[in-house]
């Protein structure tokens, strides 16, 4: 490759980085998920993307599990999760970039009849299950 092309496509790259810094989702956004279910039941939790899983986590009442990221260049970035309890299982998306691009802090209660949510900068509210 000559040296003309080589600096053409690091300044196409860094131009492209610095695109993506201006015009990208640069902010960091908040996920919490709250154990809310009545009757004090235990509650298991795993959250996950296309490119992360966050794990399973076990979740007394009242107690919460959180996380922080990025909305991709793209802005398709998608976090959902599942939920058990006793016999019950059931999932919600807990960030989906269509619907929470300008959620910046989600807080997630878990509760029988679904998931309800709190957060800033769109509708709070709560949702049947999936």
């Amino acid at each position: 490759m000559s040296p003309f092309t080589q600096s053409l496509l690091v300044i196409c790259v860094l131009t492209f980085l610095s695109l993506h810094n201006v015009i990208g989702e640069s902010t960091d956004h908040q996920v919490v998920v709250h154990n809310s279910l009545e009757g004090k039941l235990n509650l298991t939790l795993r959250c996950q993307s296309k490119d992360d899983d966050l794990g399973f986590h076990d979740l007394r009442t009242d107690e919460h599990f959180g996380w922080n990221f990025n909305v991709n260049i793209f802005r398709t970035t998608l976090y959902f999760c599942s939920v058990k309890w006793n016999n019950e299982f059931h999932h919600f998306d807990a960030f989906r970039s269509s619907r929470d691009r300008y959620r910046f802090v989600l807080y997630w209660y878990i509760k029988k009849a679904g998931p309800c949510v709190v957060s800033t900068g769109g509708n709070n509210g709560c949702y049947p299950w999936k």
